[in-house]
């Protein structure tokens, strides 16, 4: 049941962006499947802030809820990324980084929460209204695990 009032409210959340102003606001909000070597699959939202430096970086904070096969498990994300400027201005924008994860695993009403550090990646696909992505990131610390995940992002917010 919680499953499915969390991937109907993501979808109802996507559908609802899908119709927002254009990509070219700074500001892009999304939501996101993710597949964590140890937590199993899993779904998030996500919000990218430009940070307003002369380099190229953005702010990415999210947050995810992942089905394992035992308990619950959910992480924060805090990422600063680098866009990693690319030759001849085309639609792929590759961006690299790290930041902080806070992840909470609950078994039999026993719960722990843990901080890590997330190091990774990925690159987004400029398009007019939605920018799909792709990311990957190690967690170091905490729940120790390499999450792989993809989504899109809607611009004007």
């Amino acid at each position: 049941m919680r499953r499915n009032l969390l991937f109907a409210t993501l979808l109802v959340v996507g559908f609802g962006l899908a119709t927002s102003s254009p990509a070219s606001a700074q500001t892009l909000f999304g939501a996101e499947a993710v597949f964590g070597s140890d937590t199993d699959a899993g779904l998030g939202v996500r919000i990218d802030l430009p940070l307003g430096t002369t380099a190229p970086l953005s702010f990415q904070g999210g947050f995810n809820f992942f089905f394992p096969d035992v308990g619950d498990y959910w992480e924060v994300n805090g990422n600063i990324w680098y866009e990693i400027p690319t030759s001849g201005g085309g639609n792929v924008a590759p961006y690299v980084g790290g930041g902080l994860n806070i992840g909470r695993a609950s078994v039999s009403g026993f719960s722990d929460t843990e901080a890590g550090l997330n190091l990774g990646g990925g690159a987004k696909f400029i398009f007019a209204n939605t920018i799909p992505f792709v990311e990957a990131r190690f967690v170091i610390g905490g729940a120790e695990q390499f999450v792989f995940g993809g989504g899109v992002l809607f611009g004007g917010f």
